[in-house]
C-alpha cells in the first residue's frame, strides 16, 4: 500500500501528544449521490474508510462531524 499525506497526518496525531485527538470530519451527507450534487470530491464509501483507519490508528480519538439535511432533491432513503 502507497502512503499518503493522510497517513502522514495520522500517524503525527497518533504519535504527538501536544496534539489533540479531536477531529472534525464533515460529512455533509450519507448518500453518494446527495454528496456528488453537493460537488463533493468523495463518497460515502470513502468517507467511512478514512473513518475507520483513523479509529484504528488513533487510539481514543474523538470524531465530530456536520450533516445537511433538506438538500434540493434530498430524499428520506438519501438522509
Amino acid at each position: 500500500m502507497q502512503r499518503t499525506l493522510l497517513d502522514d497526518v495520522i500517524e503525527a496525531i497518533r504519535d504527538c501528544e501536544k496534539v489533540c485527538k479531536i477531529i472534525h470530519l464533515p460529512l455533509q451527507s450519507g448518500s453518494t449521490e446527495i454528496l456528488k450534487r453537493m460537488n463533493r470530491k468523495y463518497t460515502k464509501e470513502q468517507y467511512l474508510a478514512l473513518v475507520e483507519k483513523m479509529k484504528a490508528r488513533i487510539p481514543g480519538i474523538v470524531l465530530s462531524t456536520d450533516i445537511i439535511v433538506g438538500f434540493p432533491g434530498e430524499t428520506e432513503k438519501d438522509f
